[in-house]
């Protein structure tokens, strides 16, 4: 079953290329619709190289023999070559781009490369003391006028935005990367400004949803849209 579905998403690969579609293209769709079960960019990108060079076929190279079991220079290199290029590579995609055994790709990356996998890390905002000061100013207004029985707290409308990628980004543990010795996750900050993406701000208050804004070409997310859209809706 594993072997079919490789070779139906190289026939995918090999037709999206043959219609002009970049690696990363056909990455992307790849990932939109399988997700974590999609292939990983290394092996798209490697065959579309393929491709590019001629190769017709979408089967796998003939092997020979059963898999290697021997822990060579060689054999360290390769595993070394394919986590370079995709360091979130998993033992599957190793063993498919290796003629080596899942044991020998295990002792490899463990003994002899010493790498571990992690999750890496979001880098979350941080605020600014005038950030902060604003917010204590704007909750002691909020907390005198509800005192004084000049407002409720459903009355209280309030909103956020955020970019929401037409790709998904799978589950977390699709951040796992492999790091050496003394080394620390790779922090994930942002995906490529190039992805297709949209705008979309939500306002909402105690008692549910108020309004929601498809952020439009040319349009600028600032106090004044944030007060056209409460006062409309």
């Amino acid at each position: 079953m594993k072997k079919m579905e490789n070779v139906n998403f190289r026939f995918y690969i090999k037709t999206q290329y043959k219609l002009g579609k970049q690696a990363i293209e056909i990455f992307n769709q790849l990932k939109a619709v399988y997700n974590d079960q999609a292939l990983s960019y290394a092996t798209v990108a490697r065959w579309v190289a393929l491709f590019k060079n001629g190769r017709e076929s979408i089967e796998d190279d003939p092997r020979s023999g059963r898999p290697i079991r021997g822990v060579t220079q060689d054999n360290i290199e390769a595993v070394s070559k394919v986590i370079m290029l995709d360091p979130h590579s998993t033992y599957n995609e190793i063993e498919a781009l290796t003629p080596l055994s899942r044991g020998t790709i295990y002792n490899i990356i463990h003994e002899h490369l010493k790498l571990r996998k992690v999750i890496a890390r979001w880098v979350s905002h941080e605020l600014t003391d005038e950030n902060r000061r604003k917010r204590v100013e704007d909750c002691r207004e909020n907390l005198k006028l509800f005192r004084e029985g000049k407002w409720r707290l459903c009355n209280l409308v309030t909103g956020d935005e955020s970019w929401f990628f037409y790709r998904q980004i799978g589950r977390k543990q699709d951040n796992a990367t492999w790091i050496g010795e003394g080394e620390y996750a790779k922090p994930v900050v942002r995906r490529s400004q190039f992805e297709p993406k949209i705008m979309v701000s939500v306002f909402f208050r105690s008692i549910g949803l108020v309004h929601i804004h498809f952020l439009k070409n040319g349009e600028t997310i600032n106090a004044q849209n944030y007060i056209r859209n409460c006062q409309n809706h």
